[in-house]
């Protein structure tokens, strides 16, 4: 075992030798590697952390990163069988030619991905040529051009469309395509395209530009700029990043940012210090309500009463709901407001501004038309379509956003926002009825868990037109009745727990001990409780 062991070791040394040697050997080269910023980067564990699988491939590898995993190289022998169809029905496409075209762009290809991968230029060759011709093959079944021979057979069209006619598989391998992990870069599918279409060049690149747009079209959550040039369409460095981009246009501004790694925090404040006050209160409160001595019974009822009469204030009842009954989640809110928390925007959900007098209204345009009118009183918010494959693209498009580096993290951003506004379920029913949002998931709580959810970010980032917004919505709602009164009711109750719970303490002792007091002597005279309950 050990020797053995050891001759693996050699062999890899020697290996890695003759690599160094044929790299500072071999000409124009770097040249070519170094002019290609990664694209295809491997997602940080702070953002896989909430949903690893939305990041993993489930069903097929594309490229390098997942290409050896054993529970996805069942389907390896479909790609085999596909690329094997596609390249009989073409017969300008040879592979091995193709392969030695690839192998000369190696630096290239190489270079978009952010790992290192420890394998030989052939082997990358044919491993990005099976995954762009399945890719390229799947897109175009996908878009339903059949116009072109690029088009599933009926065998690979039963094992992904499913039984009865579910699209289960093919959803699934859809959503593995958009994952930032599993991209092909476009210079891979532009090569596999000219050998195909080797009688022109412009047919080919404008036929890929085509299939890449349709796809897109028919994916994005948002609305696309379908007038986008083809030319500028295969520029892109691969499918993600040109989603990417038809939706969020080319900044003007430069991103002012926040530096630091954030961690990862609550999505609510909390304080155990104040939970344990509240509980004790309740506790207090309980066992009052249930000595069944008289003149308890009387004081219970004269402090509760003026407490109840205003519990049916409407501007309060939402604050005055819980032990006394004092609002958790506001009381919460006070601490420590000056550093509000940077994963959740603060700002009122869709029913606290409804309440207001907030109208939501969708726009026609893209996420850039966010705007909040303080005359009109309407929130503008772009229509996003949700359905079982969002997630993974949102996810993997904040991801691919944050990591790129290239401007304000809008997506993120928006995500944020939409984690603020949306808290429960009938905060996204009136998003939906509102055709901001339109549902294709089981129902309104799977639309808010799925917001609930979606809110991590690497770094910060400023987007002055939505920071805008919310400003003004917030200060909107600063300034309404109910706002005013519940900072009132912030200001000079809660911050008196400290004091108020010390007083109920000592209350509670004090009353807890008159009451095994009666309970072993008989004090009608002094409460005023002979014969009767009362």
């Amino acid at each position: 075992m050990n020797s053995n062991s050891n001759k693996n070791v050699a062999l890899d040394d020697k290996r890695w030798v003759i690599e160094i040697r044929n790299f500072f050997e071999e000409e124009n080269d770097d040249d070519e590697g170094n002019n290609v910023p990664v694209c295809i980067f491997h997602v940080p564990n702070v953002l896989k952390a909430i949903k690893p699988e939305a990041y993993s491939p489930q069903l097929i590898a594309l490229g390098p990163y997942h290409h050896w995993r054993e529970d996805l190289y069942k389907l390896e022998k479909y790609k085999l069988v596909s690329t094997k169809r596609v390249q009989a029905r073409f017969k300008t496409l040879e592979l091995r030619k193709l392969v030695d075209k690839l192998m000369k762009m190696d630096a290239h290809v190489r270079a978009c991905y952010h790992k290192f991968f420890d394998v030989d230029g052939e082997t990358l060759a044919w491993l990005v040529t099976i995954d762009g011709i399945f890719l390229l093959d799947f897109l175009h079944r996908f878009t339903g051009k059949t116009h072109s021979a690029l088009a599933f057979s009926p065998r690979l069209s039963r094992i992904f469309m499913g039984s009865g006619g579910k699209k289960v598989a093919y959803e699934s391998i859809l959503n593995d395509i958009f994952m930032l992990e599993n991209q092909i870069p476009t210079i891979v599918l532009r090569k596999i395209m000219h050998v195909v279409h080797c009688t022109s060049v412009d047919l080919a690149d404008d036929l890929l530009a085509l299939i890449l747009m349709d796809v897109c079209n028919q994916t994005s959550p948002f609305q696309i700029n379908k007038a986008y040039p083809h030319p500028k369409v295969i520029e892109h460095w691969h499918l993600l990043d040109l989603l990417y981009h038809l939706i969020i246009p080319e900044q003007e501004q430069t991103p002012q940012e926040i530096s630091g790694v954030l961690e990862i925090k609550s999505m609510k404040r909390t304080s155990s210090s104040m939970s344990q006050e509240m509980e004790t209160i309740s506790r207090f409160w309980k066992l009052l309500s249930e000595i069944n001595v008289g003149v308890i019974r009387k004081m219970t009822t004269v402090i509760m009463t003026p407490i109840k009469m205003i519990s049916r204030i409407s501007a309060v009842s939402n604050a005055l709901d819980k032990v006394l009954p004092f609002d958790h989640e506001n009381a919460e809110a006070t601490v420590d407001e000056k550093a509000p928390l940077v994963e959740e925007i603060m700002i009122p959900s869709v029913t606290e501004l409804t309440d207001a007098g907030i109208e939501f209204c969708p726009t026609t345009g893209n996420i850039t038309t966010i705007k909040f009118d303080a005359t009109t009183r309407k929130f503008h918010l772009p229509v996003i379509h949700l359905d079982g494959g969002t997630e993974v693209v949102m996810r993997n498009l904040v991801a691919y956003e944050a990591l790129a580096g290239q401007g304000p993290l809008v997506l993120a951003r928006y995500t944020e926002l939409m984690n603020g506004i949306i808290d429960t379920s009938e905060d996204a029913k009136l998003l939906r009825e509102k055709k901001i949002i339109v549902n294709r998931l089981k129902s309104d709580q799977e639309v808010a868990d799925l917001w609930n959810g979606m809110s991590r970010a690497i770094r910060l980032s400023k987007v002055p037109y939505m920071d805008k917004a919310i400003v003004e919505v917030n200060k909107y709602y600063d300034n309404t009745p109910k706002r005013k009164f519940r900072v009132l009711m912030r200001k000079y109750i809660y911050s008196s727990w400290r004091i108020l719970i010390v007083i109920v303490t000592i209350l509670m002792l004090v009353l807890m001990g008159l009451q095994s007091f009666c309970t072993v002597f008989s004090c009608p005279k002094i409460f005023n409780t002979s014969g009767s309950s009362d």
